[in-house]
């Protein structure tokens, strides 16, 4: 290997680890990533799992959670691998596509690895079959170019297979992809046009009989996909766009295309804005003081590496030719990689998981970029050009990486705070697990998908279920009607008349078992968990189990005992009628200097003080309720009716 070949792939592997790996060890499993954990309570295999929708990524899903585990930071150094191998192989691509332009090539690669409008990144348990997918693609790109060199008939062979397992296999994880197969056959026109030199229109047949082998694998997966499988998921129902092309043909085709042009520019424009304000916009100073240091060392490397590579041959006479043939290589190429989005009706949006369509453009979208820089900009102002790109896309994805590494914190510790208060649920509960905005589960799968893993880990299960808490799902709940219910070939039944709801209104509340008997909430709480309260069943918690823990492979160590461990254990202790262990958790929190960041937090301890007698303690706890008059005024009422005798010691005056 070259010395400039070994310092353009540690290049490539820094810059990847810059804008992926600085808070990996904070993040953990996100939505979709646990169907792992579903598979394994459930005992319905990844593969049965997603035959529903995509066959092949079922397979590729269970092999690669059977060789990395459980351990959510295995999956995303992983995810990391993935993606960078991906840049060298279109390292290895774009130096056969555009010989001699070598720093172009790096650039491209750079702005390829460090893309900021693909968010998914931290969800690597999931979205590590995506990006391994496309690193497969773009190494199949690489190999039906390298095989034009080839002049040994077997090893052309031995070529076009490798490279053709690669297409059968790849369209199959994701659909989606299936646009980078017309970038293919571009990629093959362009290089044999540029190497004889001939009108595109002689050159055009030639590329087509080399494209043909893929061109065949191609479209047997479009008539299998479009015409024999039926996937039980209307999202990637290919049936649902052939009807709607047949019914308005002329108003789907300008709806298609007006989609089309928009993802587009949201694509290669609005990707390396549009993320980095909405996640700016409410980041701690600790993200974004870490996001700039990221950007400077990012930066540094960039001007360092060229520096030391000279620029790499792209001076020479044919330049300004080869940025031109990137932009229309790139443009064609980002239109071409998300038809197949637009046709099924897809729109990429920086929000609700739907940047991930912009994935299979992210290769065409640097090639134009690429091109548009070198076109446009001076050579003296190039490398700031790309290193400025490049320190906006490790900002935003420091940041991304920070709010997912938060929703995990918070949602980590609502697992930990489950079996603190509940050390077995009962078989048959429907727990309804509501969280504060920014923190809400997507899904009640996710919900139950964890809850198995903890208290019942074993198949064939779900033993609990759990739902999210929405207008829809309250009417289910006060109706108290079973459902059944099939996700994914997972059968189970959502029993409405054994709820046990819990919640976190805020941020900085613990988590809450709702107790329909006392009528006193957080002043935080959701209204929608007033509405269903009263069917929240406390006896769903047996108290005489024996304690469970998260597995730490998953959840990591048990947290530092803070307020909120001291709330649960009381919580528990008063289910139980231990109210002396009650009122000695409370004392023990306050004297290590703990405080409830909601008032309702106080209640078991105030409600202990005055059956023990403890007035000092009652009045002390009182006083915390003070600046919440609102739920002091609940808690006297529900203490009034419960100990009439004793509730004047703290809520003389209260009504």
């Amino acid at each position: 290997m070259k010395r400039s070949d070994f310092l353009v792939i540690l290049l490539l592997v820094l810059i990847s680890a810059l804008a992926y790996l600085p808070l990996v060890g904070e993040l953990g499993y996100y939505h979709d990533d646990w169907f792992p954990t579903m598979a394994r309570v459930s005992g319905v295999s990844l593969e049965t799992m997603h035959a529903v929708d995509r066959p092949m990524m079922g397979l590729l899903y269970q092999i690669t959670a059977s060789l990395l585990g459980e351990q959510p930071l295995v999956w995303h150094l992983y995810a990391w691998a993935a993606r960078t191998l991906g840049g060298l192989a279109l390292l290895w691509l774009l130096r056969q596509v555009f010989p001699g332009w070598n720093m172009a090539a790096v650039w491209m690669v750079v702005l390829y690895l460090v893309y900021p409008g693909f968010l998914q990144q931290p969800s690597a348990n999931n979205y590590q079959n995506h990006i391994f997918a496309y690193s497969i693609a773009i190494l199949s790109l690489a190999l039906s170019i390298f095989a034009l060199n080839v002049r040994r008939i077997a090893l052309r062979g031995l070529i076009y297979l490798a490279a053709g397992g690669m297409v059968y296999f790849y369209p199959r994880v994701y659909e989606a992809l299936i646009g980078l197969e017309a970038l293919r056959l571009v990629l093959l026109t362009y290089v044999l046009w540029r190497r004889s030199g001939g009108s595109l229109w002689v050159v055009a047949p030639r590329a087509v009989v080399w494209f043909l082998p893929y061109a065949l694998i191609t479209a047997q997966f479009l008539y299998w996909r479009l015409f024999r499988f039926e996937s039980l998921r209307a999202g990637v129902d290919a049936k649902e766009l052939i009807e709607g092309l047949r019914a308005d043909p002329g108003g789907q085709a300008v709806q298609i295309l007006l989609g089309l042009f928009q993802d587009v520019w949201e694509t290669v424009i609005g990707a390396w804005v549009i993320p980095l304000y909405q996640l700016g916009l409410n980041a701690p100073v600790r993200a974004l003081l870490l996001a700039g240091v990221v950007a400077v060392l990012a930066v540094t490397l960039l001007v360092f590496f060229h520096c030391r590579l000279g620029g790499q041959g792209d001076d020479s006479p044919v330049e300004d030719t080869r940025s031109h043939d990137a932009i229309w290589l790139g443009a064609v190429g980002v239109g071409l990689t998300l038809l197949p989005a637009a046709l099924s009706g897809r729109e990429v949006q920086f929000r609700l998981f739907l940047d991930r369509y912009t994935y299979a453009a992210i290769v065409p979208t640097a090639l134009l970029l690429g091109g548009l820089l070198y076109a446009a900009v001076r050579p003296r102002w190039r490398t700031a050009a790309f290193c400025a790109l490049t320190g906006l896309a490790a900002v935003t994805h420091l940041l991304n990486a920070a709010a997912y590494a938060d929703v995990w914190q918070v949602q980590r510790s609502f697992y930990w705070q489950m079996t603190w208060r509940a050390p077995q649920i009962a078989p048959g509960t429907l727990v309804f697990a509501h969280m504060p905005q920014g923190y809400r589960f997507t899904e009640g799968q996710v919900i139950w998908a964890a809850l198995n893993r903890i208290y019942h880990p074993n198949p064939p299960g779900p033993v609990i279920t759990a739902q999210v808490l929405n207008r829809d799902t309250v009417g289910n709940a006060l109706a108290g009607l079973p459902e059944e219910r099939e996700n994914r070939n997972i059968k189970h039944v959502l029993n409405y008349d054994h709820i046990l709801i819990v919640s976190q209104p805020s941020a900085n509340s613990c988590l809450q078992v709702i107790e329909p008997e006392n009528g006193v909430f957080s002043p935080f709480e959701d209204q929608l968990v007033r509405e269903i309260a009263a069917v929240s069943d406390l006896g769903r918690i047996l108290t005489g189990a024996a304690a469970v823990e998260p597995p730490p492979v998953i959840f990591g160590s048990q947290p530092q005992p803070d307020w909120c461990y001291h709330y649960q254990r009381a919580g528990l202790a008063r289910q139980q009628g231990d109210w002396r262990e009650v009122l000695r958790l409370g004392t023990q929190a306050l004297d290590a200097g703990r405080h409830a960041a909601d008032p309702v937090e106080w209640l078991p301890f105030l409600e202990a003080s005055l059956i023990l007698g403890e007035t000092e303690m009652a009045q002390r706890y009182a006083a915390e309720l003070q600046p919440f008059p609102s739920t002091y005024a609940e808690i006297c009422q529900y203490l009034q009716r419960n100990y009439p005798q004793r509730a004047g010691w703290v809520c003389a005056g209260q009504s």
